[in-house]
């Protein structure tokens, strides 16, 4: 996250960052920060994928 914060796009016009995400590829969980404020993020761990109601 500390990376994403670096490099954040802040403009005064129609558009900036809005979110950022982190896909951890060893655990597969995910961080997710919104509207630039990288100093709260939200943690997702990884879930079974369930699939056709199972």
């Amino acid at each position: 996250m500390n990376l994403l914060e670096k490099v954040k796009i802040e403009w005064n016009g129609t558009w900036a960052t809005e979110w950022s995400v982190v896909y951890n590829l060893d655990d597969f969980s995910v961080a997710i920060s919104n509207d630039m404020n990288y100093e709260k993020v939200h943690h997702f761990p990884k879930t079974e994928a369930k699939t056709n109601g199972q």
